[in-house]
């Protein structure tokens, strides 16, 4: 069971094509694993909105498709620099895979 902690809520900031992450202080009750979760679906959302099928992002960002349903179910971690290339593929900013989660 998971207590009542201070979390900071991640904010992706763009500049000059460069990325930055910074955490915002909020008070929130989510496990790591939930965050991965919601993430891994923002992305399905946003691959499905984009009409892409599994297969054709797999082949344009030259990630396994295995991998990328993983990361889709939320069966596994992103890297940063995963996250940066499929938000290239979807041509969407970093940022959109965190709108909306749950604070």
């Amino acid at each position: 069971m998971y207590k009542q902690r201070s979390y900071h809520k991640l904010i992706v900031v763009i500049k000059q094509n460069a990325f930055y992450l910074q955490f915002r202080h909020i008070n929130q009750r989510v496990s790591k694993e939930l965050f991965i979760k919601q993430v891994g679906e923002r992305i399905r959302e946003i691959r499905k909105e984009k009409k892409l099928s599994l297969g054709k992002m797999s082949l344009l960002s030259d990630i396994k498709k295995s991998n990328l349903s993983r990361i889709e179910s939320g069966k596994t971690n992103i890297t940063l620099g995963t996250l940066y290339t499929i938000s290239q593929v979807l041509k969407v900013p970093v940022c959109d895979f965190f709108n909306d989660l749950a604070d």
